[in-house]
């Protein structure tokens, strides 16, 4: 390369073509263009010594190994089994899995994250009926039912969407972990991607809703989840009090240090039963820009078959948990880390 730079730029230059073919070389392809360009110029450069064979790559030189191994059969048979899928070792899959490895790309950090939450006091008896063993009821039976307008974010190359999820105070007493956090009985989103990476890879048991930013007027902010047209639960907040910074550090410790939990389950394929059953601890991080403060007031809607076929004996189980006393009420805003170095998402035991 040193000894001829013109003409690996000159290579270079053509290999590349439009600019659609140069980000894919930069992005996906095994040999780079000025990879593959050097090995070209040594191949000229060989010219002398009768050696005409120019490999481009790994991939190139593995076809040649088995063309040169198995010459009678190698278009029949070899050519066929060396590019049928296979799976990368250390790559990361989601379905359909055959087009390759999952493109993971950006941080999972959300850059704009507002956040309503509301938490009240409900029934234990009741409560209890809804979380698996070795989950339990906490000190007290709170339910947090939370919305979150999530925007700029990384891993959807800066785009958005909605949730409205609904945690119970808990504690998990495992063979192994004992920990008190927040177990996840529920988390509507209005995005398929999210939906998919949250179930398939950390156990959190995400549904599809209709969820609408919120509306803010006379200083009461509102939402909604519904499906269909039909609604889940509507939130409201009023009389909102921003708080100082000694209140905000004060939240933003006891967000960090709570454990949020859900439970992996997908089940056998047609038959009753679980290919994969188990509690998950799902660690994030939470930067807290402003707290406001106010009161608030949860409203579900009790819901018929009709109206969301898949879905209304989750609203209506969560409907009939009474709404005793509430706790807590108010608007966060900030940003979110869901990749926490050093602490990945992990099965409990």
């Amino acid at each position: 390369m040193k000894e001829h730079p013109e003409l690996a730029e000159e290579i270079s230059a053509k290999l590349m073509g439009s600019d659609e073919r140069v980000a894919a070389f930069e992005n996906y392809a095994h040999t780079s263009p000025e990879e593959a360009a050097a090995v070209i110029v040594e191949g000229i450069k060989k010219k002398k010594k009768r050696k005409w064979r120019i490999l481009i790559g790994q991939d190139a030189v593995n076809l040649d190994q088995l063309q040169r191994s198995h010459p009678e059969d190698f278009h029949e048979n070899l050519i066929r089994r060396s590019f049928m899928f296979k799976f990368e070792p250390g790559a990361f899959y989601t379905m359909p899995f055959h087009f390759g490895p999952h493109p993971l790309r950006g941080s999972a950090i959300y850059g704009d994250v507002t956040t309503i939450a509301i938490t009240y006091l409900t029934d234990r008896k009741l409560l209890v009926q809804y979380l698996p063993p070795p989950f339990e009821v906490g000190q007290d039976p709170l339910i947090t039912v939370y919305y979150g307008m999530n925007r700029q974010i990384e891993w959807l190359a800066g785009g958005s969407y909605n949730i409205l999820g609904v945690d119970a105070s808990v504690s998990f007493k495992g063979k192994v972990d004992q920990l008190a956090g927040n177990y996840c009985l529920v988390l509507w989103e209005n995005l398929t991607d999210p939906i998919l990476r949250g179930r398939e890879m950390q156990g959190i048991p995400k549904i599809y809703a209709e969820i609408p930013d919120p509306t803010i007027h006379n200083g009461v902010w509102q939402t909604c989840a519904a499906y269909r047209g039909h609604k889940i639960v509507d939130l409201a907040v009023k009389d909102l009090k921003p708080q100082g910074s000694q209140e905000l550090k004060e939240f933003e410790r006891i967000v960090r240090e709570g454990n949020w939990m859900g439970w992996k389950y997908i089940p056998k394929t047609g038959e009753p039963g679980a290919e994969v059953s188990h509690p998950t601890l799902f660690p994030t991080e939470t930067n807290i820009k402003e707290v406001s403060i106010g009161a608030g007031e949860v409203k579900w809607h009790r819901l018929t078959w009709e109206q969301n076929p898949t879905q209304f004996h989750i609203a209506n189980a969560l409907e009939s948990l009474p709404i005793l006393e509430y706790r807590f009420a108010g608007v966060i805003k900030g940003s979110q880390n869901l990749i926490v170095p050093g602490k990945p998402v992990r099965p409990l035991r």
